[in-house]
């Protein structure tokens, strides 16, 4: 192991209804250290983003949470996380897929190229405006083949490297890249993660088809602010800026 504590405590499940549930059940417990990660198998009740389900090959994908506790971090900083977290699953994939373009799509997403890779479902606990304990969820395809969520077809890094991938070692060098920007958080170095996070922003100044609640719309992405919203641009110049589950990105 490459780390001071992300990933030294690790808890392997063979099946599990979902690693962010049994997460926090651990953080009941008096005791757990931060940085325990939980990795399984399988799962039967994998979420992601909107309310979608992930569906995964038993022992072919990485399937884990991450138990982190920032207590030092204010509540209005929460997405700083969200961003650091997305970053580490970015440049892991990327380090591994060096002759493809790896983004983020907002909010959460990972994708090669065009095609998702990675999600991620972060869930915060919050006092008296701390974040108390956060259970960071990832989900990477790597092995699988056929990979189908709520009946569309995404990537594998296999699919991209045409042939597979020790997950042990992908496990590792994510646990390594995880605590990099999480001790760069640490320190108060948030605007150089939100720089990268930028440069590797899924779509950014391009122009974009948008389900919104209006309609169709198209918009140029702009970024994301720092409380997660995703900023766009109309034709008019005139800038928006919409929190998760406002609008959605039409992939062609």
């Amino acid at each position: 192991m490459k780390t001071l504590f992300i990933g030294r405590n690790r808890i392997r499940l063979d099946g599990v209804d979902s690693t962010n549930n049994y997460a926090a059940e651990m953080l009941r417990q008096v005791g757990t250290p931060e940085g325990t990660l939980i990795t399984a198998n399988y799962q039967t009740a994998g979420r992601g983003q909107r309310s979608n389900a992930w569906q995964s090959e038993a022992g072919k994908n990485i399937l884990c949470t991450y138990i982190l506790k920032p207590t030092w971090m204010a509540v209005d900083r929460q997405f700083a996380l969200n961003k650091a977290v997305a970053l580490a699953v970015q440049r892991t994939i990327q380090s591994f897929c060096v002759q493809k373009s790896v983004w983020i799509k907002w909010p959460n997403d990972v994708l090669v190229n065009d095609s998702k890779v990675a999600g991620i479902l972060i869930e915060n606990t919050v006092s008296g405006g701390q974040i108390v304990s956060s259970l960071a969820g990832i989900g990477m395809n790597v092995n699988q083949q056929q990979i189908s969520i709520d009946g569309k077809k995404v990537i594998s890094i296999a699919d991209v490297l045409k042939h597979s991938v020790s997950l042990d070692a992908l496990q590792d060098e994510l646990s390594a890249q995880l605590e990099a920007v999480y001790l760069r958080l640490r320190n108060g170095n948030d605007k150089p993660i939100a720089q990268e996070f930028s440069e590797v922003l899924y779509k950014r100044d391009v122009v974009c088809v948008f389900e919104t609640r209006e309609g169709l719309r198209n918009y140029t992405v702009r970024g994301v602010s720092e409380q997660g919203q995703l900023m766009v641009e109309d034709e008019a110049g005139v800038r928006y800026q919409f929190n998760h589950g406002e609008v959605h990105l039409i992939l062609e």
